[in-house]
């Protein structure tokens, strides 16, 4: 299942259209759109409360175990030339020490940046962040529904120091969406494959694990979620992994994340 979540109605145009999205009556709180696939769309309004209010709405609208959650829209930055595509690789607020780090087990076919969440429209664009109002709300709740490998704020470039806000137009913003809406749906796909893996059941490397060592429920959940991200990001452990020679559940634990964390990004 994929939750996207756009401010502006100008930024949801371009996947209603590829996506074939219908709008859904019976919810009025926020516009809301949906197809057969299991893609639901919420316009959320500009700011950083609306966002997180249009993630907890679509989420309990539609509950399922883990899925993908995108935010979708524009931003400004001092120097990127409009249109550019960003994902980001950390969210931060201009008053809260609060960040948030997405995790990615594949590296995006987009550039990446520090978005920084303000709380009034930008007209300047100090340092190489991304200027714009929802993505620290968004994330914040995105987060707690689920894993951080499935959770991301993606930004086309709408205005700069060139191309102040307001010369920014709805027509602008869909057309610049519009052009990365191919890689975009590849990103996608592959984001939902990934949560099929870490949502699958327990693999047979997860039962030897369980009778090798003592493991409480906590690092039970800490296992299943390493195995997926091994999994995700082609790590073998073969009989002669040095891992299986250990015998206490927290070595384990810290070896398997080592061993992922060791793990090149796949292009």
């Amino acid at each position: 299942m994929l939750y996207i979540l756009c401010a502006l109605a100008c930024e949801a145009k371009p996947f209603i259209d590829v996506y074939s999205l219908k709008k859904e009556a019976s919810h009025t709180l926020f516009p809301l759109y949906s197809n057969a696939d299991g893609i639901y769309l919420i316009v959320s309004g500009v700011g950083n409360l609306s966002s997180a209010a249009a993630c907890t709405y679509l989420a309990a609208a539609y509950p399922t175990e883990s899925p993908v959650i995108l935010n979708a829209g524009c931003a400004g930055h001092g120097s990127l030339p409009i249109g550019t595509a960003v994902v980001a690789s950390k969210i931060t607020h201009e008053s809260s020490e609060r960040c948030y780090y997405p995790t990615f087990l594949k590296k995006p076919p987009f550039i990446q940046k520090i978005i920084k969440t303000v709380s009034s429209p930008a007209s300047f664009y100090p340092g190489d962040f991304l200027y714009e109002m929802e993505a620290h709300g968004f994330y914040q709740f995105a987060s707690r529904l689920s894993c951080a490998e499935l959770v991301h704020c993606w930004k086309v470039i709408s205005d700069n120091a060139s191309f102040p806000l307001d010369s920014v137009d709805p027509v602008s913003v869909s057309k610049a969406i519009d052009e990365h809406m191919d890689s975009l749906h590849l990103w996608i796909q592959y984001l939902l494959s990934l949560r099929t893996s870490i949502v699958s059941s327990p693999s047979s490397l997860h039962s030897s694990f369980l009778e090798k060592a003592h493991f409480t429920e906590t690092e039970r959940q800490q296992l299943s979620s390493l195995l997926s991200k091994a999994k995700a990001c082609s790590l073998t452990l073969d009989t002669d992994h040095p891992i299986w020679a250990l015998s206490k559940a927290r070595d384990i634990l810290r070896d398997l994340e080592q061993a992922i964390n060791a793990q090149p990004l796949l292009f």
